[in-house]
């Protein structure tokens, strides 16, 4: 089996590839020339490896006869994990690319910090798990109070601090808190902090964390892998929102890393997009623990990533309904019985025939011409500009799942929509 993967040469000449990586550009987009040297050193080097891990690892180790299984699974966690690195590397850049063009817009959800503390520890529950490592958090705010922020952006910050706490504690814990320290009105300020019992960090180092591209060592980068854009992004995000970003930390016992961002708060009953929205998870909710129940309409044309999704719903006791595009969706709700419909339909964006996006409104006209209960929608895409999950909600879709779909982001969505109250639920 052959995988045709770009080359990292190649990787800025893609049409959407917002940032040059040529050292010594002059067409690179608000990055001075420095920067650009910068980009093309730290990144370069993580893609050439990870993308050699792939296919030599792939093409060669694993096709090789009489395989233990215990190496199969091995060489399986290795492009797993090689994978993950460059997705989170080409995400990372596409994002502080953006910030530095001055193409970044935020918007304004509403959400619950209970239920959005909840779903990043259950994100990170696996992770935790592996490593011996205790993981919970703490709302230490008004229990039933809303805001309104850009919560998939606030999503993005506490993943980035619990992924590197998690990273950089061998042993003990790490905690995630937050809380509301100031209200003036409608005006409010939160904080959110991340506390680990990790190795720690010289206060000489600290001043060079929040900077793109960088680490309190370079010997870091050796043993733990990354960038250091996670930082960056969290400091520049933290500064939109009009707060800011911070650490505490003590070489050999542990670091909080913190930000504060400005939020308006919501009262009871309203929501600034008029959508179904999840109730905070029960405090003694175990992340991780349990399966689930309900039937799924997946509209996905490409058989491998159908496959890779009937097999991640399996481990999470979902069961589904698989059609190969748009029209198809459309037709398989409009043609069933009220009390046979799905509880969810995962709907992939670019299909043949009909789109995502016109089939998520063509499902939402029947469902209002016909008095229907409002269908949860997630989107599915490898498409990760922000106004590409703009138009998802504008259409009418609840939620977005990047590509390729991790299970336990899968199980903190299915988790928060299949909990979601049925207006229409015949037996």
């Amino acid at each position: 089996m052959h995988l045709d993967l770009p080359q990292p040469n190649d990787l800025h000449q893609c049409e959407r590839w917002p940032m040059t990586v040529a050292c010594g550009s002059h067409q690179n987009i608000g990055i001075d020339d420095k920067f650009g040297c910068v980009f093309h050193i730290a990144s370069d080097v993580s893609i050439r490896t990870d993308l050699k891990n792939v296919n030599q690892i792939f093409a060669q180790m694993l096709l090789m006869p009489n395989l233990q299984e215990t190496e199969r699974t091995d060489y399986a966690r290795t492009i797993l994990s090689s994978g993950q690195t460059l997705l989170t590397l080409l995400n990372d850049i596409l994002d502080l690319s953006k910030i530095e063009a001055g193409k970044f817009q935020l918007e304004s959800t509403a959400f619950a910090p209970q239920a959005l503390l909840h779903e990043t520890c259950d994100l990170f529950a696996g992770a935790a798990h592996t490593k011996g490592l205790q993981l919970d958090y703490q709302w230490l705010g008004p229990l039933e109070q809303r805001y309104l922020a850009d919560s998939h952006r606030l999503r993005q910050m506490l993943a980035n601090l619990v992924g590197n706490a998690i990273k950089f504690t061998a042993q003990g814990s790490v905690r995630i808190e937050g809380k509301q320290t100031q209200i003036e009105g409608p005006a409010a300020l939160l904080e959110f902090a991340v506390r680990d019992s990790g190795i720690g960090i010289a206060s000489e180092k600290i001043g060079v964390l929040f900077k793109p591209f960088s680490q309190a060592d370079s010997s870091t980068t050796r043993e733990f892998g990354g960038t250091g854009l996670g930082l960056s992004i969290v400091r520049q995000l933290a500064m939109a929102m009009g707060g800011d970003v911070g650490v505490d930390s003590e070489p050999g016992k542990g670091s909080t890393f913190w930000f504060r961002i400005r939020v308006q708060t919501v009262a009871d009953g309203q929501d600034s997009r008029g959508m179904p929205r999840a109730e905070p998870m029960p405090s003694n909710h175990v992340p991780g623990a349990g399966l689930l129940r309900g039937h799924v309409l997946v509209a996905e044309d490409n058989p491998i990533n159908a496959l890779v999704i009937k097999a991640l719903l399996g481990r999470l006791g979902i069961t589904m309904t698989l059609v190969g595009d748009g029209q198809q969706a459309v037709e398989a709700i409009v043609h069933c019985a009220a009390g046979e419909l799905p509880d969810l339909i995962l709907m992939d964006l670019h299909m043949p025939v009909m789109d995502g996006y016109s089939a998520t409104e063509q499902i939402r006209q029947w469902e209002a011409q016909h008095a229907r209960r409002h269908l949860p929608i997630i989107a599915l895409t490898a498409d990760a500009f922000e106004e590409d999950r703009r138009h998802c909600l504008a259409v009418g879709m609840n939620d977005f799942l990047s590509k390729p779909i991790a299970l336990e982001s899968l199980k903190v969505a299915m988790t928060q929509w299949l909990a979601q109250p049925s207006t229409e639920k015949q037996a």
